[in-house]
């Protein structure tokens, strides 16, 4: 029984650390994406129109200069509870002659950087463990 938890322990110690490199890596292409967005994306005032889950999933109204009003809903949940007519700062990007790469997001931390902050947390976490299990079931 301790040979197969040896063996476990050994996969582990090299499965998890390999998994949380990749999302680490993930993490750095986020990262750069989002500082290409903040660089390129323009900016514009919104409002709270409606609300889900208690605030934490807005859906915001804003207008990008020189086109309609749009509707979009920030993808992930926010610790602030936003209320209706709440105004936010939005950033957007908007290409007419390609709508379908239509961005935008919220420009709050949160808004901007959640995913990153969730990659680095979950992928360190791995690597962390890992290596744990490398050193408490395999110590050298």
């Amino acid at each position: 029984m301790q040979e197969i938890k040896q063996k476990q322990a050994k996969i582990v110690s090299f499965v998890f650390p390999l998994m949380g490199g990749g999302l680490l890596l993930m993490a750095v292409i986020s990262t750069l994406l989002t500082y290409r967005f903040i660089n390129t994306a323009s900016k514009a005032k919104g409002q709270v129109v409606r609300v889900y889950a208690g605030g934490s999933h807005p859906v915001i109204r804003f207008v990008p200069k020189g086109e309609e009003a749009i509707e979009f809903s920030q993808k992930m949940g926010f610790p602030h509870h936003f209320k209706m007519g709440d105004k936010i700062d939005v950033l957007y990007l908007y290409d007419p002659q390609n709508p379908a790469r239509f961005q935008t997001t919220i420009d709050t931390p949160a808004g901007l950087w959640f995913p990153t902050i969730a990659l680095v947390g979950v992928g360190g976490g791995l690597i962390i463990g890992g290596l744990y299990m490398k050193y408490v079931y395999n110590p050298q």
